[in-house]
């Protein structure tokens, strides 16, 4: 029986690829991962926050899409309650690395979803995107969906086109602490 959430993911990762046009494949696929398991699988928290660190030192401040950049936020879940911040948007809006660490680490420690409910969900998707309802090659489609089989649903890299073109920086945070952090961005 095919959860209704399931269904649910269909519209999301449209609108994904609409907004990022050079998204591959296995960018949809990480979206789900994402949204479904959440970021515990990155998460040793002194290395969690170096790595921040060292990536925010080296990123440019991208204004959010008011002053033509990208916006602060992107949901990762249909629900909503799990996005994406993006680093360079917060930066530009006088956010700091260590309120983005905590929100990070204190997300991390949420039980989001199951690998059943992201096999379940990527099946539904891949069954669409046969039916052509998103712009990827079937031989694209096959070659993950052997990938994903072989390795039971691992964590991904996004694309290397979507890296060149994007050059994505966010960490994913609870929506729960949003209206903190954007109430006092320091």
């Amino acid at each position: 029986m095919i959860a209704r959430s399931s269904v649910f993911w269909l519209p999301l990762l449209q609108k994904h690829q609409q907004r990022w046009p050079k998204a591959k494949w296995i960018d949809l696929y990480k979206l789900c991962y994402q949204g479904i398991l959440g970021p515990e699988h990155l998460v040793r928290q002194e290395e969690a926050r170096v790595r921040l660190e060292e990536e925010w030192e080296r990123l440019p401040a991208t204004p959010s899409s008011t002053g033509g950049g990208i916006e602060i936020w992107e949901a990762a879940r249909p629900d909503g309650r799990l996005g994406r911040l993006h680093l360079g948007a917060w930066k530009a809006r006088g956010g700091t690395w260590q309120a983005i660490a905590e929100a990070f680490l204190n997300t991390a420690q949420a039980k989001w979803g199951s690998l059943d409910e992201l096999i379940e969900v990527w099946d539904i998707v891949e069954s669409v995107s046969r039916e052509g309802v998103f712009h990827i090659s079937l031989a694209e489609v096959e070659r993950l969906h052997q990938t994903l089989v072989t390795h039971r649903y691992p964590s991904v890299h996004h694309s290397a086109a979507y890296r060149e073109a994007y050059r994505p920086a966010y960490r994913l945070v609870s929506r729960s602490v949003l209206p903190l952090l954007l109430s006092d961005p320091g």
